[in-house]
């Protein structure tokens, strides 16, 4: 899956597909085939982190 390169919109699917999957992270990414590592980066330059035991980026 190609996520969008805007993190705030990535932000936004990725939390609702986390929330209504009832998945987490590591999931999600071999679910959509989305590289963990390249995610993280993108979204702690946003100012996002992953919660894990929240099950999403705040």
């Amino acid at each position: 899956m190609n996520l969008p390169k805007d993190p705030f919109i990535a932000l936004s699917l990725i939390n609702t597909a986390l929330r209504d999957g009832g998945i987490d992270l590591d999931d999600y990414c071999a679910e959509k085939d989305v590289n963990k590592k390249e995610l993280l980066s993108m979204m702690r330059g946003a100012g996002f982190e992953y919660d894990s035991d929240r099950r999403c980026f705040r």
